[in-house]
């Protein structure tokens, strides 16, 4: 799958899926710890997939790590699991 089908196919996943799985938040890391502006600019686009769909008001199992342990993002807790995962980001997806 070439990144343009990969892109697509996550987008798709992350407006449709209840569930944020643990492979999702993965890349979503790996994106932030690389510091780069195309990484950063990439993980803001997907955390504002799953924004729209809270703002809507639903709530979203993620799975925070290798156990699958379950965190649920709802409005109240979202800002909160951004600050604590992605720190740098949270002015881009709450400006």
């Amino acid at each position: 799958m070439d990144t343009q089908e990969y892109n697509k196919s996550l987008n798709q996943e992350l407006a449709s899926k209840s569930v944020i799985t643990f492979e999702i938040i993965k890349a979503f890391t790996e994106a932030y710890n690389y510091d780069a502006a195309t990484s950063i600019n990439w993980l803001i686009s997907k955390i504002k997939i799953i924004k729209q769909r809270i703002d809507n008001g639903e709530i979203l199992e993620v799975e925070e790590n290798i156990e699958k342990n379950i965190v649920l993002l709802n409005k109240y807790t979202f800002p909160i699991w951004i600050t604590n995962k992605y720190p740098e980001v949270y002015p881009d997806i709450f400006s």
